[in-house]
């Protein structure tokens, strides 16, 4: 499998470094130099500093992304258990995101609408689940990588504004 195997990844999320545009890239030796060729007017190199906090990131001698995991842990749970409170939202516990996929259905509107009462009158900021395809038609994605509060904060918003909707199984 080495051969035919290409592995392209940032320190993005993983590192929460976001913003610092620094990724990499494993592959086999001709497909490596195919990329570089391709590249080659795009970009030049990363800033120094950037590559040094790569590298310790990558060392990790403090278990920052074990206490980030945790974190992003603690977050996602607080914000499901508040959700489920709310009409007409549902939320299978994601997995392995930051992210929030939440069914709107049953609030009896349309995602773009549910998107932007949220966002006009509660302040809280979604994306219609239609912006990543035609399946997303029923849904909102949250981000849940914000303090614990502020995310206390925007359920509590969501929930006052809540009252608009008319669940379709109250």
């Amino acid at each position: 499998m080495a051969e035919r195997t290409v592995i392209i990844d940032g320190f993005s999320k993983s590192f929460a470094m976001t913003g610092w545009r620094l990724g990499y890239a494993v592959a086999p030796l001709p497909v490596v130099d195919a990329m570089d060729l391709l590249v080659l007017n795009t970009f030049t190199c990363v800033a120094e500093f950037t590559q040094v906090a790569a590298i310790e990131a990558l060392r990790d001698p403090g278990n920052a992304v074990g206490a980030m995991v945790a974190e992003y842990k603690l977050r996602r749970d607080l914000f499901l258990q508040s959700l489920a409170k709310i009409p007409g939202f549902r939320c299978p516990s994601p997995e392995g995101a930051f992210y929030a996929w939440v069914n709107i259905e049953e609030t009896g509107l349309p995602a773009e609408e549910v998107q932007k009462l949220l966002l006009e009158e509660a302040g809280v900021a979604a994306i219609a689940g239609a912006a990543f395809g035609i399946h997303g038609k029923n849904y909102l994605r949250f981000s849940l990588v914000s303090a614990r509060n502020l995310l206390e904060e925007a359920l509590d918003r969501i929930r006052r504004v809540s009252v608009k909707w008319r669940p379709v199984n109250a």
